[in-house]
């Protein structure tokens, strides 16, 4: 049936992607590893290289999104993203302290953010909109497990290059691969992806997002808001009262705290692993594997499930396990587990993957449930408006908590925010019940 699908679409530009993913994959642990190794930089300033890029990712995505949309053109901005993260990579390689390195990270939110309204616009225009659905879950599959393989690759890299160079030289050689690879994503999108006669506006997406839940389903360690189609119309600010229902507030609420809880725990994941638990680097890249490719893996089961539990229920799981998940990272460095620690780390983080998977498959539908008619692409925008916030204030305060009280109260009051959305969504869901 995939294969049937695939020949009937024009996918083969899907493939373009598969470099870039690569990059990011490989990046999203190197990022944290060089600025505490190279430019020695503390946890909190770790957490503000990464909030950067989504300070920038989010205005950037209605700017790309919107010019998209009115010069009518998706090529030329899509290898415009491409080039411009990896122009980003091969300078980061260069820098020699934070404030080159944050800058560079900033202008790699504004350039990748070109990518994730531009590329959906584009799944739409080049396949009917029958196939939708399977359009996108073709393209997410082959950039998931892009993201997959990119881990796997610093598996290899990582170790052998710090075997062969001294530890600064390594990590900037990395860099430097990170960075050609999306120019290989920028050629193969040159000659490769159309530009479709036929224009589809993004708001069209509400109506497969309200059929078929989640879009992104890969975790990233980075957590930039550049998948985001739909941002909040700043011409409707104070109009918010329109779109937004009370249970939507109440919602929006739930999904600052947990999104929040979220990254404040995975800012600093790699380095507790490596540092705090003593966990050599190339098991830090396994483990991360393990939680990507469980995501991926498990993504269409958790659809089929939202159908058949409820999506209020099914986030409501997702959300009680991972508080409890974080809560049991904190405690890690308290057990005593011996030779028993990497295996049973691989375990949960897997488990952690399967719940990321229930949670991200409920979000948009629950919203555009809980959106009045008509608006729904907006309540989509506020959503993903909150969520860029939250990936902001997660990364800032999880990198600075951690470097100023530790690891274990981090990972305790991410435990914490979970919970509370968990809290609010059965509010929200009782709610919903009642009505």
């Amino acid at each position: 049936m995939l294969k049937t699908t695939q020949n009937r679409l024009k996918t083969r530009w899907y493939y373009a992607f598969v470099f870039y993913k690569l990059s990011e994959g490989l990046s999203s642990l190197l990022i944290p590893f060089f600025v505490k190794d190279v430019l020695k930089g503390e946890l909190g300033t770790i957490g503000m290289v990464l909030s950067l890029t989504s300070v920038a990712a989010v205005p950037a995505s209605i700017l790309w999104g919107t010019l998209s949309d009115r010069l009518h053109k998706r090529k030329g901005l899509i290898i415009f993203g491409f080039v411009g993260s990896g122009v980003s990579f091969i300078l980061m390689s260069l820098a020699r302290n934070i404030p080159q390195f944050g800058a560079l990270s900033f202008f790699f939110g504004l350039s990748s953010a070109a990518l994730a309204p531009i590329s959906a616009v584009l799944v739409m225009e080049t396949s009917r909109r029958e196939d939708w659905s399977e359009a996108f879950g073709i393209f997410n599959k082959v950039g998931g497990w892009g993201w997959v393989a990119g881990l796997t690759l610093g598996v290899i890299l990582i170790p052998s290059f710090n075997r062969l160079l001294p530890r600064e030289v390594s990590l900037r050689v990395t860099f430097l691969l990170i960075g050609i690879l999306p120019m290989i994503s920028a050629y193969l999108a040159k000659i490769w992806i159309p530009e479709p006669k036929r224009k589809e506006d993004r708001m069209e997406y509400v109506k497969v997002v309200g059929r078929y839940p989640g879009f992104e389903v890969i975790e990233k360690v980075m957590y930039l808001p550049r998948r985001l189609l739909f941002f909040l119309n700043i011409g409707r600010v104070g109009k918010l009262g329109e779109t937004l229902t009370n249970q939507l507030k109440w919602y929006l609420l739930a999904t600052f705290l947990i999104f929040s809880g979220v990254l404040m725990s995975y800012t600093v994941f790699p380095l507790y692993l490596r540092d705090g638990l003593g966990i050599p680097e190339y098991w830090v890249y396994i483990i991360n594997i393990v939680r990507t490719g469980s995501s991926s893996f498990f993504y269409a089961y958790a659809g089929v499930l939202a159908k058949r539990t409820g999506r209020g229920r099914l986030q409501l799981l997702g959300t009680a396990s991972r508080s409890s998940i974080f809560l049991f990272y904190g405690l890690l460095g308290f057990m005593e587990l011996g030779f028993l620690r990497i295996p049973l780390i691989i375990l949960i983080d897997g488990f952690s993957g399967f719940f990321w998977a229930l949670i991200v498959v409920s979000g948009s539908t629950i919203v555009a449930s809980l959106s009045k008619k008509g608006l729904e692409g907006e309540a989509l925008g506020i959503y993903n408006t909150v969520i860029g916030i939250s990936k902001i204030f997660g990364t800032l305060s999880g990198g600075y908590l951690t470097q100023w009280l530790g690891f274990f109260p981090n990972y305790v009051m991410a435990s914490l925010l979970i919970t509370l959305g968990a809290l609010i969504t059965m509010k929200v869901d009782k709610m919903r019940a009642d009505n």
